[in-house]
């Protein structure tokens, strides 16, 4: 057999046939020469020590090359959750804007204590909604952008939050537009933050009233300056008109929250609530009254006194049922104010956060759905109790300082004192023919009227309404006044130096009236 030289094999055809070729030509080539031992070197393929050691640099970088590295790198396996999200804004926006809306949520619970759970649960389920429809993720982004500008007291218009909020109704159109599709949880939530963020109201400049702490409890700082869009709130009405009413949707905390959305717009408008009261828990309630215990009580009873009794002394028998109904609010009110004294003197009984949110808008849902004058005399022939009218609108402007210290945004304030000094030019009645508890009513009446009229034009006139009321109750001293306000509804600790100013103007009117009587 001839010796196989070294010669270069080329090989063409199929990738099959190349291989059984190259294989059989193999086993062929490996037949050794006569008289040359299997062992012996082969001269031509001599192999030097330093061409060796180049070889096997070069192979190895090749298997480098070809093999993956045992390095983690930390975005392994690490799934992109943002890139399944119904948006296509940077994630950096996105990551924010989720951010502030859970922030948002949880504080339309309560923001009372970090170790509420309601408030995170809420947010937990709209946010599970938003991942998965677009309508109310750019809905949820716009109405936190325009909270947080709220928030950080900026006037700005960005277009970032003109886009989104563009974005946001032009998707929530689309859904409209298909019956079974419109009357869905996510997209009533999406109309309540399109609705209920309008644009912002603009506070009142000057001197404002002193308010309680209650007036950043739910963010009602932030939200009460936000103006609605009428025809999404109107729309609003129809989609939960649809569901069957908003005791139907299934989503924890959204039928509360919607709720006092309509809460603080109906307080605003100084109206009757469209909505029902709903609460997050059943701990508020104690039969039929608030859940204050007696050590709240007791302890409220040093700095309150005789809170809200004077009452019975103008109504010692009332046998008008829009007068039980005024009463039984003033009741609530009164318990209340013994909760809101209680937090201020660092004495309050431990109980969960939300259950002081129920408490809050309980009570002023129920003094928000007492009937006008208007609409007493429109549903029947009796004429209302004369100081009917005035009594409710005072207890308003009580509420606007203690429980639910509404923001002074422009208009509110002017639009109460109007309001109130009409109730009482209405009554046609004089100081001198009124009974005195009726008089001492009158005292209280006003006096809330100059209040919340601080830095108005209208409180000129309370103070001069003032000056024969006292003169007739014989008032001659800032602690007199005091104890006859304690009687109905007063908190000190909020309004004992504004009450203190009213007292003071008055007594310089009464100075001034005098010398120009002598001149």
């Amino acid at each position: 057999m001839r010796p196989m030289t070294s010669q270069l094999l080329v090989l063409r055809g199929r990738r099959d046939a190349i291989a059984q070729n190259a294989s059989e030509s193999s086993h062929r080539g490996r037949q050794l020469p006569q008289n040359v031992s299997p062992f012996h070197p082969d001269p031509e393929q001599e192999i030097t020590a330093e061409d060796s050691h180049a070889s096997k640099r070069q192979r190895a970088r090749q298997c480098y090359d070809r093999t993956p590295s045992p390095r983690v790198y930390l975005d392994d396996r690490v799934i992109d959750r943002f890139s399944a999200l119904p948006t296509d804004l940077p994630r950096e926006v996105v990551t924010e804007q989720l951010y502030n809306s859970r922030q948002c949520f949880v504080e339309m619970i309560t923001n009372v204590s970090s170790r509420d759970v309601y408030g995170p649960r809420f947010a937990h389920h709209i946010l599970s909604m938003a991942v998965r429809n677009p309508v109310l993720l750019y809905s949820m982004m716009s109405a936190a952008m325009l909270f947080m500008r709220v928030a950080q007291k900026s006037e700005r218009n960005y277009m970032l939050e003109l886009q989104v909020n563009a974005t946001a109704v032009r998707l929530l159109s689309e859904q409209m537009r298909n019956p079974q599709t419109a009357a869905t949880e996510a997209n009533i939530w999406a109309v309540v933050a399109l609705g209920y963020s309008g644009y912002v109201g603009e506070i009142r400049t000057g001197k404002c009233p002193r308010q309680s702490f209650l007036k950043e409890l739910q963010s009602l700082h932030i939200y009460g300056r936000l103006v609605i869009n009428k025809v999404h709130v109107a729309g609003l009405m129809q989609l939960v008109q649809m569901l069957g009413g908003v005791d139907k949707i299934t989503t924890p905390g959204m039928a509360q929250v919607i709720c006092f959305a309509d809460l603080f717009e109906s307080s605003r408008c100084l109206r009757r609530t469209f909505m029902p009261f709903v609460p997050h828990t059943r701990l508020y309630l104690e039969a039929d009254r608030l859940a204050v215990s007696v050590a709240e009580r007791e302890w409220a009873e040093s700095t309150m006194g005789s809170l809200a009794t004077s009452f019975t002394m103008v109504w010692p028998d009332p046998g008008d049922d829009a007068l039980l109904a005024l009463l039984v609010v003033i009741r609530d009110m009164a318990d209340f104010t013994v909760v809101v004294d209680n937090y201020v003197e660092g004495r309050f009984v431990p109980r969960p956060p939300v259950m002081l949110t129920d408490q809050r808008n309980y009570v002023q849902h129920r003094l928000m759905s007492l009937e006008s004058l208007e609409e007493i005399e429109s549903r029947r022939t009796a004429p209302a109790d004369l100081q009917y009218e005035a009594c409710r609108l005072a207890c308003i402007a009580y509420s606007f300082l203690v429980i639910f210290p509404f923001p002074p945004v422009v208009g509110l304030f002017e639009r109460l004192a109007k309001r109130l000094q009409i109730s009482l030019l209405q009554m046609r009645t004089g100081v001198d023919a009124s009974p005195y508890a009726r008089v001492v009513m009158q005292l209280w009446i006003l006096t809330l009227g100059a209040v919340v009229s601080i830095g108005l034009p209208e409180r000129a006139w309370f103070v001069d309404e003032l000056l024969p009321v006292m003169v007739r109750l014989g008032v001659d001293s800032w602690g007199q006044m005091e104890r006859l306000l304690r009687g109905f509804l007063w908190h000190p600790k909020t309004s004992e130096r504004d009450g203190l100013d009213v007292y003071r103007d008055v007594k310089l009117k009464a100075h001034i009236v005098p010398a120009h009587a002598q001149q």
